[in-house]
Formats: structure tokens, sequence, C-alpha cells
């Protein structure tokens, strides 16, 4: 899932870092490809929505393995320059932390964050480890690390901006613009999308399919985005907080509509195609019919999907129940735990469980079915899950090492855990 932001357009604030980093990871593994494409799922604001361009990922470190000779203080330097937040204690995707010999790093779109150790200037180790532990969880050949950041405007953008941005009177505005014009990104998630204009549809190779779900429906939404960011702009430029030339954050409608054409492998789905269009296809799929608590009918209608030939799954939380209403309607379908990959034509399978929704596709062979609580009875209900409270940070540290463990101190290093001494205070 590539995710939209959530924040409000030209928004100074409450942008989420997991979202930013969920976007790398995203476009990182598109840049990876392989033989087979990945499969990407986005809206319509998350398409649109400005981010780094194909080139940028290039940036950070890179492919680091054992044995590299890379140096300490060039690697460390790439990762600045790549968008980390040196801390003093890795926690997060996007945070680096440098102690001796030792660098600590979180990737975005990484599985764990990793513990490069230099002897000199080769790379002598590299091991995952938990962030809230800070322990040794395995050990790595070789790790990919990219960027941690979307926004790499080069300064002839960063003075467009700028330029755009010249005649705001606000204090904060004013003090950013003054930024701007020494070549510094200020508030990188507030002007970094009005300097940069690539968005995901620039990370896709030209044999991908790119797949639009009712084109309208996208295009509107594109609009609505539209006329959202021009509200925000006029609102904030009377203020003086923001100038009423400063770019979107994200790709105008026009724009995006002509990037979108220029993609020639491309796929639009429509729920009102006839399949007489040019160049339309019918696709042999829809949802399944809806009884909203009417089962003697679905019954019904189960006995003469059966008697055609079809094969239908039925996933209820009911299925007792239902089961008894269709041996009534003359069909004998016992409760099972599991379906065979391929049911036999003219069955009806029966499963204790839950799913969203249902289905209805037309094969070569027949019809497939898929029947749930949701076309059943109107509704799916969500049984509850109760959470067990996680161990705290300490708590879960101190379950875990025994003295003589080595250990890594937030402020000394490695060092070698001696236990636990308790003491009195004030008597």
């Amino acid at each position: 899932h590539y995710p939209g932001r959530a924040a409000l357009p030209y928004a100074r604030d409450g942008h989420d870092p997991d979202v930013t980093w969920e976007r790398i990871g995203v476009l990182a593994r598109m840049a990876r490809g392989g033989e087979t494409p990945p499969l990407v799922v986005a809206s319509a604001a998350a398409v649109a929505a400005h981010t780094l361009r194909p080139a940028d990922l290039g940036r950070g470190p890179g492919a680091v393995a054992r044995g590299a000779r890379l140096g300490l203080e060039a690697f460390a330097l790439d990762l600045v320059e790549a968008g980390y937040e040196m801390a003093p204690l890795v926690e997060a995707p996007g945070q680096a932390a440098r102690r001796g010999g030792l660098v600590d790093v979180y990737p975005p779109g990484a599985p764990a964050p990793v513990r490069v150790e230099f002897f000199g200037p080769e790379v002598d180790s590299i091991r995952t480890f938990d962030p809230e532990t800070q322990r040794t969880t395995g050990t790595l050949d070789e790790v990919r690390i990219g960027p941690a950041t979307e926004w790499f405007p080069t300064r002839e953008e960063v003075n467009r901006l700028a330029d755009h941005l010249d005649e705001v009177t606000s204090r904060e505005a004013r003090d950013e613009l003054h930024l701007l014009r020494a070549g510094t990104l200020s508030a990188p998630d507030f002007t970094g999308p009005m300097a940069v204009d690539a968005t995901i549809l620039d990370h896709l190779r030209r044999d991908w399919l790119l797949v639009l779900d009712e084109r309208e429906a996208v295009e509107a939404a594109c609009a609505d985005l539209d006329d959202l960011a021009g509200e925000r702009r006029d609102e904030l430029a009377k203020r003086g907080e923001l100038d009423a030339r400063a770019p979107f954050q994200h790709e105008h409608a026009g724009a995006l509509r002509v990037a979108i054409d220029a993609h020639a492998a491309r796929v639009e789905l429509g729920r009102w195609v006839t399949g007489a269009e040019p160049a339309a296809v019918r696709v042999p799929f829809r949802q399944a019919d809806a009884y909203a608590g009417r089962l003697t009918d679905a019954a019904r209608d189960a006995y003469r999907q059966q008697q055609r030939g079809d094969r239908l799954v039925v996933v209820t939380q009911q299925a007792q129940r239902y089961a008894e209403i269709l041996r009534e309607e003359g069909i004998e379908a016992s409760v099972t735990e599991r379906v065979p990959e391929r049911p036999a034509r003219g069955t009806v399978a029966l499963l204790q469980g839950t799913l969203p929704e249902g289905w209805v596709i037309q094969g070569p062979d027949g019809i497939i079915a898929l029947q749930t609580d949701r076309e059943l009875f109107g509704f799916v209900k969500r049984r509850r899950t109760l959470r067990q409270r996680a161990a705290t940070h300490r708590s879960r540290f101190l379950a875990e090492v025994s003295p003589g463990d080595f250990v890594v101190h937030a402020d000394h290093g490695i060092a070698r855990f001696g236990g636990i001494i308790k003491r009195e205070v004030d008597g």
C-alpha cells in the first residue's frame, strides 16, 4: 500500500513520519523490480502527492557488504546527506546513531534496524537488532541503505520556490523564506512538496500495467484536491502565511491526466462499461447478491445455483443455522474447516468463519460464487480480540538480559551487564 498524506494541504504540522517512511519503502521496492512487478495500491490523492525522483532513490550508502572498505566518516556523512536524523539511540525508521566504531541505522522499509561495525575503514560486521532492547537479533552479509526523506530539491528549484513565496508577511514565513534564499530547505514537509514535482507515476516502468478503478471518480477526487488546496492557499495568503502564487504540493488534475494518458500499458475499470465501447472488455466479475437476512431466499437461490452446476462457497459465523435452512431447501451441506483448491461443479461448501464480502466470477468452466455474512445478513460481526499489554522497554530488557551479557549503552557504547543491585535511599 502506497499511502497518501493525512495532513491538510500546506499544513506545517501534523505530518506522520511513518507515512513518509512507508512511501519511501514502497518506491524502493518498485526500484528493485524483479521478474514479477510489485502490486501497489494507491488512492488518487496518494498518486497526486509529490515525492522524491527515481534518481534520488540512489542516495545514501546504497549496498553495504561485510568486508567493504567504506570508511566510517564517509559512511556517516552519506547518512546525513540522505536525510537520516542523527540520534543518541536508534528507535524508529529514518534514524541513525554513531558510537565509536559502530553505526546504527534504520532504513525506511527495512524489517529491522542494522548495526554496522567498522574495523578501521572496513565493514567488520552487519547485525540486525531490536529497537526496544537494542539487542542483536541476527547477522547479515549485506544491507541496502537508501534515503530517509522524500525531498532533495536542486538549488535552482529552491530558488524558484523562494521566488513564489516572496510576498509572505508573517514572521515564521519570512524566516522560512530567508532560509530558502540561503539555499536551505526550511520546514521540509511543508516546503519540500512545493519544490519537487515528481509523483509515483514517474517510478512506473514503461511495461508495468497501470490500473485505474473508475477513472471519472479518480479525476473527480483530483479536482476536489485542487479545490481544497486552492482554498487553503487563499486562506493562508490572506494571513500572510503563504504567497498566493505558491505551487501546489501535489500534481494538479490536468497534469496528472496527461501523465496517466502517457502510460500506454493501462487498464481502466468502470462499473458502467457495457463492453460495446472501443477496446472495452467486460470483466467476468461482480459483487455477490445481497439478501439482508432473507435466508430462505438465499437458500432457494443456492439450490438453483447447485442445479445449474455452479460452485458456491459460503463463509458465515452462523454456519450451523444456515446448514439447517439449506437442508430444508434440499441441499445437504455439512460445515467444513476448509475447501478443496477447486470445488466440484454443483457443490455448496459451508465454512464457519468470517470474510469482508463476497463475489461472483464467471470462468471458462462455470460460475464460482462466494457468500459471506455481509450478503446473507447485511453486516459482518467483528469479534473483539483482547490485547495483551506489551512489556515496557525496561521490563523486556531486564527479562532477557543476564549478568555477563554484552549490551550497548546509549552513551558509553558496548559494555558487559553486571547485574542489578538494590540500595536503600534516605534510610
